[in-house]
């Protein structure tokens, strides 16, 4: 996250599902997203969260698994924790930030 401009942040942060997207370009940099039954790489973003596949209809949780499965707050808050990790913000300024309790913004800073 570090080459990320402060606008771009902005943008990317402003909404659920542009934060999800984002999450999921960073994760299938990484590996591969695919549905559990059928392992299509097609889905679409639904507003909850969660991905479907476009080939079998079936939901599911991208970031199952995942550093992002660790710790259970909305994934907007997830990048803010991020970006004030990445800006040398402590862990208890950022828990006031982003509304969260300080030992949950110190086990997603320890997860980071």
């Amino acid at each position: 996250m570090t080459g990320i401009d402060f606008i771009k942040f902005i943008d990317i942060a402003s909404g659920k599902i542009s934060t999800i997207e984002f999450f999921c370009n960073h994760l299938e940099s990484k590996r591969v997203i695919c549905c559990p039954k059928c392992k299509s790489k097609n889905y679409y973003i639904m507003t909850k969260g969660y991905l479907r596949c476009v080939d079998c209809k079936s939901d599911y949780n991208p970031f199952k698994d995942t550093w992002l499965s660790t710790v259970k707050i909305d994934h907007v808050k997830w990048l803010v924790l991020i970006k004030l990790f990445d800006l040398g913000i402590s862990a208890r300024q950022s828990a006031r930030e982003a509304s969260i309790s300080y030992p949950t913004a110190l086990h997603v800073f320890d997860c980071i």
